[in-house]
């Protein structure tokens, strides 16, 4: 009784879009969690082998997966180790940076003034509200049903293609599926797939709270040096999604290397994939912050209305005072002239607006994270330099 209580108070202590939800009590009750509820490297590692250690034993009573030089074995396939050892580590253990770097993205909307007193209310309703989603058990259950059919309809594909591999029955042994196909059928692939399908509903909630912020009466600052309207902060959004963005990579990366080693392919093949998954990952997870674009447009419409008739109504009045000033020899009001300075400075911040609130500084991780690994395996198959200056080219 004393832990559920514990677990309660870890869970319901501050309002979070991680912590929380059935998974996450199966976590903590499984020791896998630290005192403020965020997964451990160790709990995290403990998975990742449960995931792919029996799996490989298993595998090792296939003769079948002794051979090396078997394209199918399980020993070689990139795959197996991309998804159960780096994926299932990494997915788990992004929760910890991300809550912070959440959390802190969070406040910042109260301790900058963005989110005034008389918001305070319905700012922390949306954010009750996007936690009640992420630890929701229907949302749950229904992401363990949708991975627990897409392992199975690819058993099914499989078996009815006659396609070989280390999950295809080893000879001498019934049924449909080899020993450690069964593992992966019924531990390693559903777990695997739960993980992935749940940190995307986490951004497809959190997409949803950008969007109830954004419809907030924010009070922006036109002239804010960040360029953004005081939104710049927002620019360390999609790097809380680092760690998720390199496994997915990686495990992209690795499909795309089998497919490449299997059936052949250019490095002119190749380009488009990039391209492709690049777009891709900036449009999941920058494409939220472009729900700000409307208000910060909508700012920067009107202030350079209101700025370029307050600039031109005290030119007019600074002018005629400097030109008395001068007619009568008299030296130029030195205060005027850095008033208008100012105002002219501060119209020119609002001409150079962003649409969006982030930096490129900001993207530079992001796309490292998703196109290394894409790098990396393809290096294998290509040689580096034309490999390179093919993507650079493609990307230029």
């Amino acid at each position: 009784m004393q832990r559920r209580l514990n677990e309660i108070q870890v869970e319901n202590e501050v309002p979070s879009l991680v912590r929380g939800g059935p998974a996450w009590r199966w976590q903590q009750r499984l020791g896998l969690l630290g005192a403020d509820g965020l997964p451990t490297v160790g709990g995290a590692v403990k998975v990742a082998v449960f995931c792919w250690l029996p799996m490989a034993a298993l595998a090792g009573f296939d003769p079948r997966n002794w051979n090396l030089q078997y394209e199918h074995s399980f020993f070689t396939d990139l795959g197996v180790y991309s998804r159960y050892l780096i994926a299932v580590f990494v997915l788990l253990i992004t929760d910890r940076a991300t809550d912070h770097r959440l959390h802190k993205l969070l406040i910042t909307f109260e301790e900058t003034g963005i989110v005034n007193r008389e918001m305070h209310a319905e700012f922390g309703k949306r954010i009750v509200a996007g936690d009640r989603r992420t630890s929701s058990a229907l949302a749950e259950a229904v992401m363990l049903a949708v991975s627990v059919v897409a392992v199975l309809a690819s058993a099914v594909y499989l078996r009815q293609n006659n396609l070989e591999s280390w999950v295809s029955p080893m000879p001498g042994f019934p049924g449909p599926l080899s020993l450690a196909g069964w593992w992966n059928l019924l531990v390693s692939a559903p777990l695997y797939f739960f993980l992935t399908f749940r940190w995307l509903w986490r951004l497809m909630v959190w997409t949803l709270l950008m969007r109830d912020l954004a419809n907030l009466p924010l009070q922006l600052v036109a002239t804010h040096p960040d360029k953004a309207g005081g939104l710049g902060f927002l620019t360390i959004f999609p790097a809380m999604f680092l760690p998720l963005i390199f496994s997915l990579s990686m495990v992209f990366a690795t499909g795309v290397l089998q497919t490449l080693m299997i059936e052949g392919g250019q490095v002119t093949e190749l380009e488009y994939t990039v391209v492709a998954w690049l777009t891709l990952v900036l449009i999941v997870f920058v494409g939220p912050l472009g729900l700000f674009t409307p208000k910060l447009l909508a700012l920067k419409e009107q202030s350079i209305v209101d700025y370029g008739t307050m600039v031109s109504h005290y030119n007019r009045v600074a002018e005629r005072h400097m030109l008395d000033d001068f007619a009568q020899d008299r030296p130029v009001d030195r205060e005027t002239v850095a008033m208008l300075s100012d105002i002219s400075a501060g119209l020119e911040t609002i001409k150079s607006m962003k649409p969006m609130p982030v930096e490129f500084f900001a993207l530079i991780p992001l796309i490292v994270s998703a196109l290394l690994p894409l790098i990396a395996v393809a290096a294998i198959k290509f040689p580096m330099g034309s490999l390179l200056w093919s993507l650079f080219s493609s990307l230029i």
